[in-house]
């Protein structure tokens, strides 16, 4: 997954390059949690 590939990644830099991946794994995260609520509103499980 892109959150397993991300820290992995940023286990590997250090200074501005391991914030960058971080930020990047936030705002992937920050996605996957906003399709799930959209998701959960549009068609919620019955």
């Amino acid at each position: 997954s892109v959150r397993t590939l991300l820290l992995n990644l940023s286990n590997d830099l250090t200074g501005e390059h391991r914030d960058v991946a971080l930020a990047i794994h936030q705002l992937s995260e920050l996605g996957v949690m906003l399709v799930s609520q959209m998701m959960d509103r549009e068609a919620p499980l019955t």
